[in-house]
């Protein structure tokens, strides 16, 4: 799997953004001017009336301002925009039995696939933190 996610790499773009059909990119709009693209999306996430109202005033006020105080625990792209899955976890990936050992035979449900930071599919795959035992954990870091 980490072999796979670092091959998207070779697949660059000028600008971070949705996919069109035709493969170029229309760049994310932000309502926000924060130093880092990360912190703009989130913020453009969380900034509709249902989170608000969801998470109450006050909730969302510290959320933004912990965005805002810690904005350098995010990494910056740098211009770094490549292929990025957009859902990658294990029910989207096929595999099959070779030698002994699984081999990844095919990656589906590229509908939400966008241009910018694989460490967005990283975080996503390991959310399932309970599916990863060290020796897949090591796997993935090999690759």
């Amino acid at each position: 799997m980490g072999e796979f996610l670092a091959r998207l790499k070779v697949y660059r773009f000028k600008s971070p953004g949705l996919l069109n059909p035709d493969l170029t990119v229309s760049q994310f709009i932000t309502k926000h001017n924060e130093s880092n693209e990360y912190i703009n999306f989130i913020l453009d996430c969380i900034n509709t009336v249902k989170v608000k109202n969801r998470l109450g005033s006050s909730l969302f006020n510290r959320i933004k301002n912990v965005l805002k105080v810690h904005h350098d625990l995010f990494p910056k792209l740098n211009n770094d925009y490549h292929l990025v899955h957009g859902d990658f976890k294990p029910t989207n990936i096929l595999v099959y039995e070779s030698e002994g050992a699984l081999k990844i035979s095919g990656i589906i449900d590229w509908e939400f696939a966008y241009a910018g930071s694989g460490y967005s599919d990283i975080a996503n795959l390991f959310r399932f933190k309970n599916i990863f035992d060290e020796h897949l954990k090591r796997s993935f870091a090999k690759g």
